[in-house]
C-alpha cells in the first residue's frame, strides 16, 4: 500500500486545466496568499502529497528564480498529468491575469490618461508602488539577509548600483563572495568588495539620481515598430531568471531595459504598468505584459510574458528532482543567497530612484509616508491592492480639490474652426507656419509623415510620406522646404514643400528633435540623441557644429540679445546654458521647485525663461540671466508647448489634460491666471502666429474620430 508521501491524484488535463484556471481567477492577495489557497486545497483537504514533501518543494521553488505560487502549480499538474499536466496547470493559474493584463494595457493605450481626473489617479498609484517596493526590500530583506555576512554583501552591492556598476558583474561577485566567506576565506572575499567598489569609480558613471526617463513616450503609443522583438522576450527571459525571491525582484531588471535602454515607456508608466498588475489575480510580475506591449506592440506583450514565465516552466517541467538535489549543494545554495543578496541591493537603489523621481512635493511625501505605514501596520491579503486604489482616489479628491479653484474660462483665446486632419493617426508633434502659402505644417509621427493643412481652404492638401518618426518641424521660405528632423533615425530632411520630394539631408546621431531656425544668420538648431544640439547651415546644410549636453534636449530657446541657448534637458533635470561665442555649455541650472521639464519660451526684454513641467504640473518662470526662480504657477496635467505673446503679455500652454492655460504678465516678477480654454484630450502640441493672432492647437485622433486642427483666436 502506497504511502501518504508516494500518493499520486490522477486527473485528466481538463480536469487539471479548469482546477488551476480556477486557482488563478481567485489568486487575488500576492505570492503568500495564493500559495495558502494551494496549500489548502491541495495538501491540507486533498492530501496530494504529504505537507512535508510540499514544505521541500516550496523551498527549492523559494530559492530558484521565477514566482513561486506559479512553480507550485506547474509541480502538482505535474504530479498528477505528467509534463502536459505540468504545462496546462501553469497555464491556467496565469491565463486570467494575462488576459485581465491585456485587456487593461488596451484600455490603457486606447483612450489614454490624459484627462486631469485619470492624471491624478495614476499618479495616486505610482506613489503607491513605491511603497509597495520599499516595503517589499525590507521584507525581502528580513527572509533573506539571515546573517551579517549577507547583510554586508547587501550593502556593497548598493553602493556598486550607486557607483552605477551593473548587476552583470555585481550578481556573480555577490554569489561567489558569500561562498568564499562561509569557507572562511575572508582576506579573499575582501579583496574581491574592495576590487568591486574600486571598479566601480573608475569604471562606470553614478546614476541614483539619474531620473533615466523615456523623454518623448506618449501613453498612446509604443515603440512597438522600434525594437526588434527577440530583444522583447530577451528581456523577459532576463526577468524571469532572476526573480530571486519574488517578483519585485524583477522590478529593476526590466525597468533597466524598458526605461533606461530601450526608452520603450517612462518611469511613470512602468510604475502604472505595476499598479494594474498589483490589482489583478495573479502573480505581480504580470506587469511584464503591459511593459512588452510597449516595447514591441500585442506581440511584444506575448513574447515578454512568456520570457518572464518560461524559467517558471522549465525548472519544473524539466526535472523537479534534479533541482531538489542541485539546490541541496551547499555551495550552490550559498552561491545562490549571496546573489539574492546582491538583487536586495539591486531593489533598494531602484527603489529610491524611483522615489526621487515621483515623490516630488509635500501632498505625495505625506501620501507615501501613509501608504507605508498601512503596509506596515495591516497584513490582510488585499492590503496592497486596496492600498492602491484608495491612493488613486484621494489624489482625485486632491485634483479636484485644487482644480476647482482654477476652473475659470478664459476668455483670451475663442475657438473659430477646426480642420479634419485624416491621415494623422495616433501621436502628433510640432508644427510650423508658411505664411506666404498660408500652409500648416503637421508632423504626424505615428504616421510617419507630415500633413500639410491649407488654411485659406481649410482642408489638407498634402501628405509628405517616407519619414521615420518626425518630430520638429521648419519651413525655411528661401528654398520654399521643409526641414524634418526624424527621430526614429535622427536623419534630418529637407523636402521640397510643394511636391514633398526630398532633396537632401542631414545626419546626426539618433532621436532627432525640436527644431529652431534663425532666419537672420540663415541657421538652423536641431537637438539630437543622447545629449546635442547641432547647428546647420540652411543652405548647403552642412553641420557647423555639435554641442554636447548631459542629456537629451527637450524644447530650448535662442537669446539673440545674450547670444545664448538655453536647453531643456528633463533626464538630468537641468536647464543646461550654451554660450554661442564658445559653443559650449557654460552653465547648468538644477530643477528644484518640479522636473520633467519639456517646453520652453523665452522673454528676451525682461530676460526671463518660461518653463513647463510635468512633474508636478507647474509653469515655472526664471530669471534668464541667473537661472533664479521668479515665480511658481498651478498648471494642467501634461504641457508640451508653450508661447509667449510679447504684445499682450501673455503666455500661453498647451496641455494634454484638455486645456490651453492663459497667464498674464503683469511686470517681469507678476504672474496671474486669466484661466483655461477647453481643446480636446491628448491636444499637447500648438503654434502660436501672432501676425494672423491664431493659436493653433493640434488634437490627435480617437475613436471613430480624425485628429483635428484646432483654430483659436486670440483677443
Amino acid at each position: 500500500m502506497p504511502t501518504q508521501e508516494e500518493k499520486i491524484i490522477h486527473q485528466s488535463p481538463s480536469q487539471i486545466f479548469l482546477r488551476f484556471l480556477k486557482f488563478g481567477l481567485l489568486a487575488w492577495g500576492g505570492p503568500v496568499a495564493q500559495i495558502a489557497m494551494i496549500r489548502q486545497e491541495l495538501v491540507d483537504e486533498e492530501q496530494w502529497v504529504s505537507k512535508e514533501k510540499f514544505n521541500r518543494a516550496l523551498s527549492v521553488y523559494q530559492i530558484l528564480p521565477g514566482p513561486e505560487a506559479h512553480e507550485l502549480c506547474v509541480y502538482f499538474g505535474m504530479l498528477s498529468g505528467g509534463r502536459w499536466g505540468g504545462f496546462l496547470a501553469g497555464l491556467g493559474f496565469m491565463l486570467p491575469g494575462f488576459l485581465l493584463m491585456l485587456l487593461l494595457t488596451w484600455i490603457y493605450v486606447q483612450f489614454g490618461i490624459h484627462s486631469a481626473a485619470l492624471l491624478a489617479v495614476f499618479s495616486g498609484f505610482q506613489v503607491a508602488v513605491i511603497a509597495l517596493i520599499v516595503r517589499a526590500v525590507h521584507r525581502i530583506g528580513q527572509h533573506a539577509l539571515t546573517d551579517v555576512k549577507l547583510l554586508i554583501i547587501g550593502l556593497t552591492s548598493f553602493v556598486a548600483y550607486v557607483l552605477g556598476n551593473t548587476f552583470f558583474i555585481v550578481l556573480p561577485v555577490a554569489g561567489f563572495a558569500y561562498v568564499l566567506w562561509m569557507k572562511e576565506y575572508r582576506m579573499l572575499t575582501a579583496i574581491m568588495g574592495v576590487a568591486l567598489i574600486a571598479s566601480s569609480i573608475l569604471f562606470f558613471t553614478p546614476k541614483l539620481f539619474k531620473s533615466e526617463e523615456a523623454a518623448t513616450t506618449n501613453v498612446t503609443e509604443s515603440n512597438k515598430n522600434h525594437t526588434s522583438l527577440p530583444a522583447v522576450f530577451g528581456s523577459g527571459l532576463k526577468g524571469g531568471l532572476l526573480t530571486f525571491g519574488g517578483a519585485y525582484t524583477a522590478i529593476p531588471f526590466i525597468r533597466e531595459d524598458a526605461v533606461a535602454h530601450y526608452g520603450w515607456m517612462s518611469n511613470a508608466q512602468f510604475l502604472d504598468g505595476i499598479a494594474l498588475g498589483g490589482i489583478l489575480p495573479a502573480p505581480l510580475i504580470i506587469f511584464s505584459t503591459f511593459v512588452g506591449y510597449f516595447g514591441g506592440g500585442w506581440w511584444g506583450a506575448v513574447l515578454m510574458t512568456i520570457g518572464i514565465f518560461l524559467p517558471a516552466f522549465l525548472f519544473t517541467l524539466l526535472g523537479h528532482s534534479l533541482m531538489e538535489n542541485i539546490i541541496s549543494n551547499p555551495s550552490l545554495h550559498r552561491f545562490l543567497d549571496g546573489v539574492t543578496a546582491g538583487v536586495i541591493g539591486l531593489i533598494a537603489m531602484t527603489a529610491i530612484q524611483l522615489f526621487i523621481s515621483t515623490i516630488n512635493n509635500v501632498y505625495a511625501i505625506i501620501l507615501f509616508a501613509v501608504a507605508l505605514f498601512l503596509l506596515y501596520k495591516f497584513k490582510a491579503k488585499l492590503m496592497p491592492a486596496f492600498i492602491i486604489m484608495g491612493a488613486g482616489l484621494i489624489s482625485l479628491f486632491y485634483a479636484q480639490v485644487g482644480q476647482s479653484q482654477t476652473t475659470d474660462v478664459s476668455q483670451s483665446l475663442t475657438l473659430i474652426d477646426s480642420i479634419s486632419i485624416p491621415h494623422a493617426a495616433g501621436r502628433i508633434d510640432h508644427l510650423d507656419y508658411d505664411p506666404l502659402h498660408q500652409m500648416i505644417f503637421v508632423a504626424a509621427l505615428a504616421n510617419n509623415s507630415a500633413e500639410v493643412v491649407d488654411l485659406k481652404n481649410k482642408k489638407v492638401i498634402r501628405t509628405l510620406r517616407n519619414l521615420d518618426e518626425p518630430q520638429g518641424l521648419a519651413y525655411l521660405p528661401q528654398s520654399n522646404s521643409l526641414f524634418v528632423a526624424n527621430g526614429q533615425t535622427g536623419i534630418c530632411d529637407v523636402v521640397n514643400a510643394t511636391t514633398g520630394q526630398k532633396f537632401t539631408f542631414v545626419t546626426l546621431a539618433g532621436d532627432a528633435d525640436n527644431v529652431r531656425y534663425d532666419s537672420t544668420d540663415n541657421l538652423l538648431y536641431v537637438g539630437y540623441g543622447d545629449g546635442g544640439i547641432a547647428i546647420v547651415e540652411a543652405l548647403h546644410y552642412q553641420v557647423l557644429h555639435e554641442i554636447y549636453l548631459g542629456g537629451h534636449p527637450e524644447s530650448f530657446q535662442i537669446d539673440k540679445k545674450a547670444n545664448k541657448i538655453y536647453v531643456n534637458v528633463p533626464d538630468e533635470k537641468l536647464i543646461e546654458v550654451i554660450d554661442l561665442n564658445t559653443k559650449t555649455v557654460t552653465e547648468k541650472w538644477k530643477m528644484k521647485e518640479a522636473t520633467a521639464n519639456f517646453p520652453m519660451a523665452l522673454d528676451e526684454t525682461n530676460h526671463r525663461l518660461f518653463i513647463g513641467c510635468r512633474r508636478a504640473p507647474k509653469l515655472l518662470i526664471l530669471d534668464s540671466e541667473t537661472g533664479q526662480t521668479i515665480s511658481m504657477l498651478d498648471i494642467d496635467p501634461d504641457v508640451d508647448d508653450i508661447y509667449y505673446d510679447a504684445v499682450r503679455q501673455q503666455i500661453y500652454l498647451s496641455c494634454g489634460g484638455g486645456y490651453i492655460d492663459v497667464f498674464k504678465q503683469s511686470n517681469a516678477d507678476t504672474y496671474t491666471s486669466l484661466g483655461r480654454v477647453p481643446t480636446a484630450v491628448g491636444a499637447r502640441t500648438s503654434l502660436f502666429i501672432p501676425e494672423l493672432n491664431q493659436f493653433m492647437v493640434a488634437a490627435p485622433s480617437g475613436k471613430n474620430k480624425d485628429a483635428q486642427l484646432l483654430i483659436y483666436h486670440v483677443n
